[in-house]
């Protein structure tokens, strides 16, 4: 019988490419069963060979589950980490809180929890548990972002966690202040009964799991900005939690195909949602399927098309698209905007994407803002919209890539590369 492969490190690179955090599940057992230790490692991401600046840790039971109504207890016997997250504190500028150090470390747990470290004092200050108001039960945690920077954050003089959670079959996003721990506010994000689908509990446990938060800031606005994946749209909200649009996951305006819809397989349980935003707001990339990422124009609030990981990388089953990093390819885009005598046209804005896959391998893509263009009803194929540059794969038998990310201060000529053992 073939075992299934260890669950992959979950990792997290601080805004301005100081400090690097793993979190790899094989290292977290204790002698009791009911216990398990939490260990997340912090490394120097500066350096060639980084070094562990600090190790935080915690010990979690394990015998109360997280009563989620919408948890994957499998979870559970791979990893206690879901997600992790690091925080910068608020600064004056977007461009000077990209290169602040972090101020904070968030993990979320399978055990529907929230961690929050100070990581100017190495201690653990919060931990944030959402309850239903009246019987005290558990909601389910999905997805917890933070934003880049906003005038809401300047003005409130406070950094903010923002967690995705459902409640029956509400979506609600809890804002909380990162200082105190306390919620803020709360944002109603849609409906599992707003997919198109059965809405019957299996249903809407399997729709719940397709969901994915992100929070950046208005290219037009520059107020704070929310993107939420539900299975087949994505909800997008402006600072004050109102709609401004629903960007639907088919590939185009036509009815799509049955078995073809919403990329179901976006997420097997233990597979993580991605919705991130550029860092100039303008492109959304969120998860297709496991191994695919459809891209958004934020500006036109349309489809650009989608990135697609190459047969020869995800034969294996339960290979899947882990992170992803963008980068503003600036000398591109001017070369662009000079061949074409137009600086006014946003479609020929350049980004260079990079994913990391959970079999170790990433691999290097450019694309445009260019949306798709409407077409007459036919067969409908994967409308590809970027090109591939390279792929990365360890050269080691022992090692395999973990996450790679581009340099935080040599981003147009370097790439940060995080090695990790096989079988962590």
């Amino acid at each position: 019988m073939t075992m299934a492969p260890p669950p992959p490190s979950i990792t997290a690179i601080s805004t301005d490419g100081s400090l690097l955090a793993v979190h790899t599940p094989s290292t977290t057992l204790i002698s009791t069963s009911t216990k398990k230790r939490l260990v997340i490692r912090c490394y120097d991401a500066s350096l060639s060979y980084g070094a562990v600046r600090f190790t935080l840790s915690t010990n979690m039971d394990t015998t109360t589950k997280g009563g989620g109504e919408h948890e994957n207890d499998a979870s559970l016997s791979s990893s206690l980490v879901k997600q992790l997250l690091f925080i910068s504190s608020s600064t004056s500028s977007k461009e000077a809180k990209a290169k602040a150090p972090p101020s904070h470390l968030c993990a979320m747990t399978s055990q529907n929890q929230i961690l929050v470290w100070d990581l100017n004092r190495g201690v653990l200050i919060h931990t944030i548990e959402p309850f239903l108001p009246k019987d005290g039960k558990r909601m389910t945690l999905h997805s917890i972002a933070s934003s880049s920077s906003s005038k809401e954050e300047e003005e409130e003089g406070g950094a903010s966690l923002y967690a995705l959670i459902t409640r029956k079959d509400k979506v609600i996003m809890y804002e909380y202040s990162i200082e105190h721990g306390k919620l803020v506010r709360k944002i109603k994000s849609g409906s599992l009964e707003d997919d198109d689908d059965d809405d019957d509990e299996d249903a809407m446990g399997k729709k719940a799991t397709y969901l994915g938060v992100a929070v950046g800031t208005s290219s037009l606005t520059h107020n704070t900005i929310y993107a939420v994946r539900h299975a087949d749209h994505i909800r997008l909200m402006d600072h004050v939690g109102n709609k401004l649009k629903k960007l639907s996951l088919s590939l185009d305006d036509d009815e799509e195909e049955e078995g073809d819809k919403r990329g179901h397989g976006a997420n097997s349980g233990n597979t993580p949602v991605i919705v991130q935003f550029s860092h100039d707001g303008k492109l959304l990339i969120a998860s297709y399927s496991s191994t695919s990422l459809v891209l958004f124009n934020v500006e036109k609030e349309k489809q650009c098309g989608i990135i697609q990981l190459s047969d020869t990388q995800h034969s294996d089953i339960s290979t899947f698209i882990q992170n992803v990093d963008i980068l503003l390819d600036t000398t591109t885009t001017t070369k662009m905007k000079s061949e074409t005598d137009n600086d006014d046209d946003d479609d020929d804005e350049a980004y260079t994407v990079v994913l990391t896959s959970s079999n170790g391998i990433a691999q290097l893509y450019q694309t445009t803002l260019s949306t798709l263009k409407k077409k007459k009803k036919k067969k409908k194929k994967k409308q590809i919209c970027a090109t591939t540059i390279c792929t990365f794969k360890s050269s080691s038998e022992w090692m395999n890539i973990g996450r790679i990310h581009f340099h935080s201060v040599k981003s147009d000529t370097k790439l940060v590369v995080t090695l990790v053992p096989h079988g962590s």
